[in-house]
């Protein structure tokens, strides 16, 4: 046998054993993943399994101790948000038998699938919902009316995911089968329920590492109708964030459109993008905020408000970022003792909640006491309704708070004028002006024009504000 046949014979007998090598690899990580699984609530147990070069195997997940789960599941938030460990803590010290007596025995069923080819490629997997607990399902069934929703939903496989992960099992894509669901029924009571529900396209892209969430996800589609009664939509979400703590975090959302009818009542919107991003820089805390819609719509029956285009831009900034912890941790600690107080006699939940707010207002103040600043930019074009017709409004805030000894239980306005300095740029068309003027009361349009002035085709108000004294366009107000 020359050089060239051994050659590939080796070649032959190395790619017809390492589907065999792989196959083992991938049964060996399921197996672990078996035992993380246990220690989590979570029994996992593969029904079969068939393919050489490519394995699929069906596998049943059942939630088989609700406790295990629960605490797992709020490992998985503190790890991410550590801060909200108060407000967690407080809920899951509450009677949670009914929400433990659903969890118990949830059974998700589907499929993995593997190429023994490529020791390197993904894993994908399918799931979907296939029952409650027994007890639960019992319950459904005896309810002549919720088991015509919920048993179809079930045997259709409704809520179910794509999911991608690698080969160390990191989630790589997680995708929701598109539901579109046409809901007509008749109940006892004689009422008649035509409908239909719809979530389309939702997917998630995770390139998240062990200290940051880093994802961008997209929604096709979410919308609800039903027949004589609601209207709703949204669509074409795109979405993407960096995420490591509630401060530290930068995201951006743009929604084609939004469209709510109810009632007689109309909201609109369209092209709306929001955006905002938190960051430190020497122990100094700054975060914007940036939203912007057009053809907004709000209509009550025959009364209709519209605007063209909205622009919002709002930054806070100079906050120390250790106080702003301390705050953060201060407002858990309330909202953790109001849910854990929710039972107990008034007295009582009176005196926990009055020593959880003391923290609270200290660190306000703290946070105060250090000073901030806030700059807010606003420009509005084509705002309509059956009195106001304004082509275009721009508004400029510049404000500042410097250190202070500022208390809130006992701030009054005065001292807070003095402290505050503030530059607040108002600017409107002169046929704005003339229009807005004309449905205001005469003695207020009187007073305001005290203080206008017209540049050009433009009316400006500028606003001074410095130690206690108020100038509009140079002239005193107080």
């Amino acid at each position: 046998m020359n050089k060239k046949t051994i050659l590939g014979a080796g070649i032959v007998i190395a790619l017809a054993l390492a589907p065999i090598g792989i196959k083992n690899m991938a049964d060996a990580t399921i197996d672990l993943e078996k035992s993380k699984l246990d220690k989590k609530g979570l029994l996992l147990s593969i029904d079969s399994s068939e393919g050489y070069i490519t394995t699929t195997r069906d596998f049943t997940l059942t939630i088989k101790d609700e406790k295990k789960f629960k605490e797992y599941f709020k490992n998985i938030i503190l790890a991410k948000y550590p801060a909200y460990e108060p407000f967690i803590t407080g809920f899951t010290k509450n009677d949670t038998n009914k929400f433990d007596e659903f969890l118990k025995g949830i059974v998700f069923k589907g499929n993995i699938e593997n190429t023994n080819i490529n020791p390197f490629s993904d894993i994908k997997a399918y799931t979907y919902l296939n029952k409650f607990s027994d007890e639960i399902m019992s319950k459904i069934k005896n309810d002549e009316e919720g088991s015509k929703i919920i048993l179809p939903l079930l045997e259709k496989e409704t809520l179910a995911f794509n999911m991608t992960f690698d080969r160390k099992t990191k989630l790589k894509t997680l995708s929701l089968k598109d539901i579109n669901e046409n809901i007509k029924r008749t109940f006892n009571s004689g009422k008649n329920l035509d409908g239909t529900f719809q979530i389309l396209g939702y997917k998630i892209v995770n390139n998240s590492s062990e200290k940051m969430i880093i994802a961008d996800a997209k929604l096709d589609k979410i919308s609800m109708n039903v027949k004589g009664e609601v209207s709703a939509s949204i669509n074409n979400i795109k979405s993407n964030i960096s995420y490591e703590n509630q401060f530290l975090n930068n995201g951006k959302t743009e929604i084609g459109s939004i469209n709510f009818n109810f009632d007689n009542k109309v909201i609109n919107l369209e092209n709306t993008k929001l955006s905002s991003s938190g960051f430190i820089t020497n122990e100094i805390y700054s975060a914007d905020t940036k939203i912007s819609t057009e053809n907004f719509k709000l209509a009550n029956g025959s009364n209709k408000t519209v605007f063209d285009n909205l622009d919002l831009y709002l930054d806070l900034n100079d906050l120390d970022y250790k106080n702003l912890e301390k705050l953060n941790k201060a407002y858990m600690d309330y909202e953790s003792a109001s849910i854990q107080s929710m039972y107990l006699p008034e007295d009582e939940k009176n005196n926990k909640m009055v020593a959880a707010l003391k923290p609270l207002v200290t660190e306000v103040n703290s946070l105060l006491n250090n000073g901030l600043s806030l700059k807010l930019d606003a420009n509005l074009l084509g705002l309509k309704d059956e009195k106001i017709n304004l082509k275009n409004v721009k508004l400029d805030v510049d404000a500042r708070l410097g250190k202070n000894d500022l208390n809130i239980e006992s701030l009054n306005k005065s001292t807070l004028l003095t402290l505050l300095n503030v530059k607040a740029n108002l600017q409107m068309l002169e046929e704005d002006y003339i229009n807005l003027s004309a449905i205001i009361p005469p003695q207020f349009a009187n007073l305001i024009s005290m203080y206008a002035k017209k540049e050009n085709d433009k009316v400006l108000f500028n606003l001074d504000l410095k130690k206690g004294k108020i100038e509009v366009n140079g002239q005193e107000v107080n």
